[in-house]
């Protein structure tokens, strides 16, 4: 009895920490889909508006209650970001207006990205907070800040 007692505790615990190394590994899995979602989601609110003035991805992107500090300190609305992005259109195709390295740390249902805009005279230092609603992440806050050049 003692035996079988012990060897349906081994079997228990056994199939515990399989389920418990399923359980991370299928979140690591959807941490790793949504940082890459995310990367993506970014160039097409961040970057490529400025090109081609398409605002479709930024408006379903971007919340509506967004909020955006700028480098300077000025803080933008959604709508007043939108205008800037169409005001400051990019009409060289070999601008170097870009995301440079950037990580992504998810937390559930919220993420953190930080990174670098590589722009023609500056590197900027982003810091955006998304939020999954509805099963789609939106951007909900930014931070700007410029690098000095040297």
């Amino acid at each position: 009895m003692r035996r079988l007692l012990t060897a349906t505790l081994l079997v228990i615990t056994a199939l515990s920490v399989l389920v418990s190394g399923q359980t991370r590994s299928a979140r690591a899995d959807r941490n790793k889909r949504a940082e890459e979602e995310i990367k993506k989601l970014e160039r097409q609110w961040l970057v490529e508006p400025y090109f081609t003035s398409e605002m479709t991805a930024y408006d379903r992107i971007v919340a509506d209650d967004f909020t955006i500090t700028q480098s300077n300190g000025k803080v933008l609305n959604k709508a007043e970001k939108r205008a800037n992005i169409i005001a400051d259109h990019i009409t060289d195709p070999s601008s170097p207006f870009r995301i440079g390295e950037s990580t992504v740390r998810v937390y559930g249902k919220a993420a953190v990205s930080v990174g670098y805009l590589i722009e023609e005279k500056s590197t900027v230092r982003f810091t955006n907070t998304y939020v999954k609603r509805d099963g789609r992440w939106q951007v909900v806050a930014s931070q700007l800040n410029r690098i000095r050049q040297q």
